[in-house]
């Protein structure tokens, strides 16, 4: 019969090398309630320990086979949890209504993992359960107030069992398994299976959910950001990013991670983000969303996938958009989509001002499309004397809905660029003999010339108008004392120098 242990244990318990072997032997009472394991002590449990305070393990922790450590309070670690061959239990329960707990494995792992805590239980730091997460009241947090973001991990054969709507893990919480085979691998219940079809591969999984934040839980349509994504995002990764042939995702979510959509009838969809959520690409055509569980065929492993509905797309994704000077009288546009859906046309507008935009043409959408597809415009209808003309796109839908595009700028008259050259004669000179500038320029400009001393430092400026070609300017010395001086002529994005000495 296995030995159970009822304990008010002291907050502070001098070093001992097994403390469990000095508390069994004498249990004492204390009013503060933590299980301390100090530093250099080991805590060999053989037994059920049960406290109704915290946990706290600063030396290591030892559980035994079918152990079982139940804390009404808080269990904190900061040493050693040895878990080889164990299958021990760590259990959280309420210790007063309305109280959550805390959980910091500080990156170490548990055999098991019981919650029974109505009022929540915050992670703490990073860990790992490497046999049953249960969870039997209460949510597992792993985002605390602090804003930081844990990540509960999954030992390859670990599982979570218990999660409904009333109690599930909000965060993060990931496995890594090697997929092998024609069958279904269930990703420790955590809203995944995976059907290898064949491929052999390793991945992690990461599921977030609950978090409410765009972009890392739920995906949004970047055009409009109040169509969104169920609040539950699986991100993938693997050191095999492409398939041979597909492999067969099925995504399951709960009712309380709709964010705000309904799914009856053939109107769920799977989507997939190849750059971290900033883009969405839809990866099939509507399913059956009623059971809250969707299946897709992909052979794309590094990538994020998630779940919306038909009503709430996340197109068009606009992977590029780009406007290029073709000639002084003509701007030539191209744009790409990863996907679309329920798209009508796209309207190229241009304004010379950036604020009044008018249409220049329309070119038809391809409507539905999960491929890429790439369009062309050309603008060959440029206005005289504007310095920089705009452009952006018209998304319009079938319900006659639009978004527009990110504004792209050509500047169709660009300057241009004085290619000079520069001499002086005579040279050698003196203060008072007349010399001039030679100069050659590619185009009339006006220029600046400048005149620096032996030291580098200016001792004149002036103003000089270029024209094309090859020229004389003339150029007074007057007041400059004998010495080597450099000449510097700008003008329009150019310049050229040329050394003079005055005798």
């Amino acid at each position: 019969m296995k030995s159970h242990y009822f304990f008010n244990w002291p907050r502070w318990w001098p070093g001992a090398a097994s403390l469990l072997g000095l508390l069994a032997a004498s249990p004492l009472s204390h009013a503060q309630t933590t299980l301390y394991n100090p530093a250099g002590s080991t805590l060999n449990q053989a037994g059920s320990l049960y406290t109704t305070g915290t946990v706290q393990n600063a030396g290591t922790y030892v559980p035994t086979s079918g152990t079982l450590l139940v804390a009404g309070g808080d269990f904190l670690n900061t040493g050693t949890i040895t878990t080889d061959a164990a299958t021990g239990t760590v259990k959280l329960v309420e210790s007063a209504a309305g109280i959550g707990h805390s959980l910091a494995l500080g990156g170490g792992a548990v055999p098991n993992l019981e919650l029974d805590v109505p009022a929540n239980t915050t992670m703490g730091s990073d860990g790992t359960v490497l046999g049953t997460l249960t969870l039997r009241n209460g949510h597992l947090l792993t985002s605390p107030a602090a804003g930081n973001t844990y990540v509960l991990t999954l030992g390859p054969a670990a599982t979570l069992v218990g999660e409904t709507d009333a109690h599930y893990v909000k965060g993060r919480v990931a496995q890594a398994r090697n997929l092998s085979g024609n069958s279904p691998v269930d990703f420790g219940s955590i809203g995944l299976t995976i059907n290898p079809a064949g491929n052999s591969f390793p991945i992690s999984v990461e599921r977030r959910a609950s978090l409410n934040q765009a972009g890392v839980s739920y995906a949004s349509n970047p055009n409009m950001p109040t169509q969104q994504g169920i609040d539950r995002v699986w991100a993938l990764s693997s050191t095999t990013a492409t398939l041979a042939t597909p492999a067969t995702l099925t995504l399951s979510w709960l009712a309380a991670d709709d964010h705000g959509l309904t799914f009856s009838g053939t109107n769920a969809q799977v989507w997939r983000s190849d750059d971290g959520g900033t883009n969405w690409v839809m990866q099939n055509s509507p399913q059956d969303g009623t059971s809250h569980s969707v299946s897709v065929e992909t052979t794309r492993l590094n990538a994020l996938y998630t779940v919306s509905s038909s009503a709430s797309p996340l197109p068009v994704t606009l992977t590029s958009f780009t406007a290029q000077l073709l000639s002084s009288e003509a701007v030539g546009l191209t744009w790409n989509t990863a996907s679309e859906v329920n798209t009508d046309r796209f309207e190229v507008e241009r304004s010379s001002d950036g604020v009044a935009f008018t249409r220049l043409g329309t070119v038809a959408a391809h409507g539905t499309s999960t491929t890429a597809q790439a369009y062309t415009q050309r603008d060959a209808t440029l206005p005289t004397g504007a310095p920089i003309l705009y452009y952006r796109l018209r998304i319009v839908d079938h319900d006659k809905s639009a978004v527009y595009s990110p504004v792209r700028t050509v500047a169709p008259h660009p300057a241009k660029l004085a290619v000079l050259a520069l001499s002086v004669a005579p040279n050698p000179t003196t203060a008072t003999t007349p010399t001039a500038l030679w100069v050659t320029s590619s185009t009339t400009t006006p220029g600046t010339l400048t005149i620096l001393n032996a030291l580098g430092q200016v001792v004149d400026t002036r103003n000089a108008a270029l024209a094309e070609g090859l020229h004389q300017l003339p150029v007074s010395l007057q007041g400059l004392p004998a010495g080597m001086y450099t000449l510097r002529l700008q003008a329009t994005g150019s310049s050229a120098v040329a050394k003079l000495l005055i005798q």
